[in-house]
């Protein structure tokens, strides 16, 4: 029986083994790069690949030998990420710092035609909806089917 709980758990499980293989590749001197943006064309790629109904693409992975080197990403600061016993809203003003340092990396790798800090870029990503119609997508894959539980979905 389809449960929003196994749905959750294989979603997890997929980005679980990605990210083992992700760190099993770099160990080996190779690059890889999540590629989430497949969704954007989700019934092409699945009928590329021929996935059967209760299958989808969570994203797509490549790895190989990169063509440059660029200086990693900085990601945002332990203390503002990591919390023990209960969420501590004070860290947050860890984020300014950080978008500067995010502000300048784009400035770098982009030769000035990225300038937004972290928090801008995610006020950007989440003003409008995105991918819609991943939700039609996987009701028509056989998710999500309301089943008068209350759960939306089993």
């Amino acid at each position: 029986m389809e449960t929003t709980e196994a749905f959750i758990v294989a979603t997890v499980d997929a980005a679980l083994a990605a990210q083992n293989a992700a760190v099993a590749a770099e160990s080996m001197g190779l690059g890889i790069c999540y590629l989430g943006g497949l969704r954007n064309h989700i019934e092409a790629v699945s009928e590329l690949l021929g996935l059967p109904s209760l299958v989808y693409p969570v994203f797509g992975m490549t790895i190989g030998r990169p063509a440059e080197a660029p200086a990693p990403k900085p990601r945002l600061p332990r203390p503002v990420v990591y919390h023990e016993e209960r969420y501590d809203v004070s860290r947050d003003a860890g984020l300014r710092a950080y978008d500067e340092t995010v502000r300048a990396y784009y400035r770098e790798r982009t030769g000035g035609r990225r300038e937004h800090g972290y928090r801008e870029l995610v006020a950007r990503t989440l003003a409008e909806p995105r991918r819609a119609h991943m939700a039609s997508y996987l009701k028509a894959r056989g998710f999500m089917h309301d089943r008068g539980d209350g759960c939306g979905n089993g």
